[in-house]
């Protein structure tokens, strides 16, 4: 028949007028996991629970209490005060990762116009000399033999868009001589970089809030 292990651990709360204590139990039968589970802390102190709460380092151990576990008291006005605080970060990295994802939108379409444009004149010859002669330039392929290697006997539509890529899209814009999108795409880069610097910052001044380090004894 199974049965069920408990085990208790306290300590003394900041002001000596109660404990905080955790339950630990464990089932112990053949079908059990042997694992001891928390059932949670307690502050047994209401002179100590309007100024202060409590918190574990560990939120369910799998081994058996051995008066080591480590709790902390933080107060609760600093809790706010922090929360207030992060509360403010996490706003700001939100509004940025907001205009990251509405330039790499932007980066999409731009992407998107650019094959549609392409794969459009293409479709006005489809002789492979015709095709590398306006194409090759843009990609950077140097000859009619590099280009049918690339490309095999696929259709524009399928090889445009393999080729022709986020990344390289500058360079290929500089290739057709589009300078405002060279420098769009300048712009857009730098931005982006501005963007995930500016967020690790922030992530940076992020707080915790103070606390009193207790350990448990053994009840």
């Amino acid at each position: 028949m199974g049965t069920e292990r408990y085990q208790k651990e306290l300590t003394q709360c900041l002001c000596g007028r109660g404990t905080v204590d955790e339950g630990f139990w464990a089932d112990d039968h053949p079908f059990g996991n042997y694992n001891w589970n928390s059932s949670g802390i307690q502050l047994n102190c209401e002179n100590c629970r309007a100024n202060w709460s409590v918190q574990e380092s560990v939120a369910n151990p799998v081994l058996a209490p051995s008066g080591q576990r480590v709790i902390y008291f933080v107060r609760r006005e600093e809790q706010r005060s922090v929360a207030v605080h992060n509360d403010g970060v996490e706003k700001q990295i939100s509004a940025l990762r907001k205009e990251e994802r509405e330039l790499r939108e932007l980066t999409g379409n731009k992407l998107r116009d650019l094959r549609t444009e392409l794969i459009a004149k293409l479709g006005q010859d489809s002789r492979l000399e015709a095709r590398f002669a306006f194409i090759g330039p843009i990609l950077g392929i140097g000859t009619k033999e590099e280009f049918r290697a690339k490309v095999g006997k696929t259709r524009p539509t399928t090889y445009i868009s393999k080729l022709v890529t986020a990344r390289i899209m500058t360079e290929m814009f500089q290739r057709m001589n589009r300078a405002t999108d060279v420098e769009w795409m300048r712009r857009t880069s730098e931005r982006l970089a501005d963007i995930e610097g500016q967020a690790k910052e922030l992530e940076a001044t992020k707080t915790l809030p103070r606390s009193d380090e207790h350990r448990f004894t053994r009840a």
